[in-house]
């Protein structure tokens, strides 16, 4: 590293720009001085006015007076406008102690002094932080591009920021950013908003061409250290930054909505930005990456340094959430809470077409749109829009309808165990059947738009779905089974207890059945036959078949259930589980002990109120 001190680097630094950094200032400083000579000589006229004239006309003194103040009172405002930095995440030297140590040597080799500090920022493109020297490095570089690349992509910034902190350019960069800010801080404004466009248009090609001096000035002097393909650098970069953008869009932009952040948003641009290269969807694009990216090698914690920028991300957003979530739990967090509110206001919709309130089933919404009430019940779903064209609310309307359907469709083949979710990177969030997409576009599109719901009916009737059975909707006391299930098995887990609810059953499995509850049924695949075969009679409901296969085990199996509420006690392994069925008959399960025996104590709490409903393996009924 140089011996020298920054200020001695700075000075030696041969800076370009220098007179239209000057030209800049004589502007902002002839600006200012302008409204100040203007604000004394309206002043100065209207006083004149009153003392000279021998009967001064009152109300044209006072405006007088008035433009005066009110155009020194605009230049002070504009004065006073705060410059406001975006967010960044600050990475100590103990956090990324790699990433300094290259910093550093890369600005040695371009004789430099090396930035104060490094940041991290939820954006595209790097920036130098006004004031204090440091560098903002973009998280989807971090993520994407290899440790050489990132060198040879901060080459250029690295350059800059010595050059930039020079007092005449850092001086000119001040005022274009101030008149910037003072342009949206005062835009109700248009007695500050009109002066300050002339002046923005006058220094804007000023501005621009200093910064197309430095950007050449730093790409020469960077040459000496970026690779002879610094093309393929760039365009990596690039690429890193459109999947960033990409993903915001299509993931983080819904899980904001609800209030929720994606955890690991730097992971999600790498695993996005992979899966478009691994299928073919970029053009030029080089192969498939092999080494680690940046993030893994130069930071000691990045996943705590993800989970930062992702927040940041998420307040930049104008979001409010504080909480995570990670991406396995994207469907559960995020998805499914959104569709399921959809389904409600369809169902609400319906209700106030046929004038009563109905079951939540898709057989009942697709018969009310196939009578003729397809208009009508996209009309409750769509707001009015002032000036909007009939066509233009038509189309929307169509719109709006096909997604609320397909929301509720969605709920339906999920409860019913029809088809699962799947989060996949390119795709988004799809339901998976037999291995194979649910692709319902085409039907649901005739029937959002005419009301003929035959096609749907047939598609529907071909993945196996009833249509009949009421789905759980947003707004319910009871949890959706088959969420809940998930959640039970989970968090209710004891040693000896699984308590799974499985479409309108509620199955308790006691003493391991062998099948891997942990996940969840939805993610669950085993690895035998005999795994599989289990997995079948769960969802198809041949309990038979299930006891058969588990002799050693203790089953128990209540059907005909509409409602599961299970709660965890105040100690550590125990849980309340309230029970309703479809006849209105509801009991309470208490689970104290793990010992054994619980098992045959649970058939005993059951059996004087659902004993007609109760299947058990025969060993618990001796």
């Amino acid at each position: 590293m140089s011996r020298h001190g920054p200020a001695a680097e700075v000075k030696e630094l041969s800076v370009p720009g220098v007179g239209l950094a000057r030209s800049v200032l004589w502007l902002g400083a002839l600006a200012m001085v302008g409204a100040v000579v203007l604000a004394l000589a309206l002043a100065g006229l209207g006083l004149a006015a009153w003392v000279l004239l021998p009967e001064p006309p009152f109300y044209g003194v006072m405006m007088l007076f008035a433009a005066g103040v009110a155009v020194a009172w605009s230049a002070f405002r504009v004065a006073r406008t705060r410059l406001a930095e975006a967010p960044v995440v600050v990475l100590l030297a103990a956090e990324a102690p790699e990433l300094y140590r290259m910093v550093a040597e890369l600005a040695d080799g371009l004789g430099v002094p090396p930035p104060s500090k490094l940041a991290v920022a939820p954006g595209t493109r790097p920036r130098l932080l006004a004031g204090d020297g440091g560098l903002v490095i973009p998280a989807c570089w971090l993520w994407w591009l290899t440790v050489w690349e990132l060198r040879q992509a901060l080459a250029v910034e690295v350059v800059l920021g010595p050059a930039m902190a020079q007092g005449d350019i850092a001086d000119a960069y001040r005022i274009v950013r101030r008149i910037d800010a003072a342009q949206v801080e005062h835009y109700g404004h248009p007695f500050i908003r009109r002066p300050l466009g002339a002046l923005q248009s006058s220094i804007a090609s000023r501005a621009a061409a200093l910064d197309q001096i430095l950007a050449d000035w730093a790409n020469r002097r960077s040459a000496a250290v970026t690779d002879p393909d610094f093309a393929a650098i760039r365009w990596q970069a690039d690429f890193a930054a459109d999947a960033w953008s990409v993903l915001l869009d299509r993931f983080a932009v819904q899980a904001w909505a609800v209030g929720v952040s994606p955890r690991a948003l730097g992971e999600g641009t790498r695993g996005f930005a992979g899966a478009l290269v691994s299928a073919g969807l970029v053009n030029g694009a080089p192969e498939q990456r092999r080494d680690s990216p940046a993030a893994s090698t130069l930071l000691f914690d990045p996943t705590s340094v993800d989970e930062r920028v992702s927040m940041l991300a998420n307040t930049n957003a104008g979001g409010e959430s504080r909480r995570l979530v990670e991406w396995s739990d994207y469907i559960a967090e995020v998805v499914d809470p959104g569709r399921r509110r959809r389904a409600s206001a369809l169902v609400s919709s319906v209700d106030r077409v046929e004038g009563r309130t109905g079951p939540a089933s898709v057989s009942r919404v697709l018969a009310c749109l196939e009578a003729g009430g397809f208009a009508a019940v996209a009309a409750g779903l769509t707001d009015n829009v002032a000036g909007e064209t009939p066509q233009d609310r038509s189309e929307r309307m169509v719109v709006t309808l096909h997604d609320h359907v397909w929301g509720l469709i969605s709920c339906a083949l999920v409860d019913e165990g029809v088809a699962t979710d799947h989060l996949d990177w390119i795709l988004g969030h799809c339901l998976v059947h037999s291995e194979r997409v649910v692709d319902l576009s085409a039907p649901l599109q005739v029937a959002s738009s005419s009301g003929n719901t035959s096609a749907l009916c047939l598609a529907l009737s071909e993945l196996g779905s009833d249509t009949v059975r009421p789905v759980w909707i947003a707004g319910q006391e009871e949890a959706a089974p088959r969420m809940r299930w998930a959640m039970a098995a989970v968090k209710y887990r004891w040693k000896l207890y699984d308590i799974v609810v499985c479409q309108d059953r509620l199955l308790l499995l006691v003493a391991a059945t062998g099948i891997d509850l942990k996940g969840g049924l939805d993610r669950l695949s085993g690895n035998t036959a005999n795994q599989h075969r289990r997995l079948t009679a769960i969802l198809r409901g041949r309990v038979d078949e299930l006891v058969a296969s588990s002799p050693n085990n203790e089953v128990l199996l209540l059907r005909d259930i509409v409602g599961v509420r299970v709660r965890a006690g105040r100690l550590f392994a125990t849980w309340t589980c309230t029970i309703r069925l479809t006849d209105g008959r509801q009991a309470v399960l208490r689970n104290v002990s793990g010992g054994r025996g619980s098992a045959r104590s649970l058939v005993n709490q059951l059996a004087p109120v659902l004993g007609d409903r109760l299947l058990a393996n025969p060993r618990l009924q001796r």
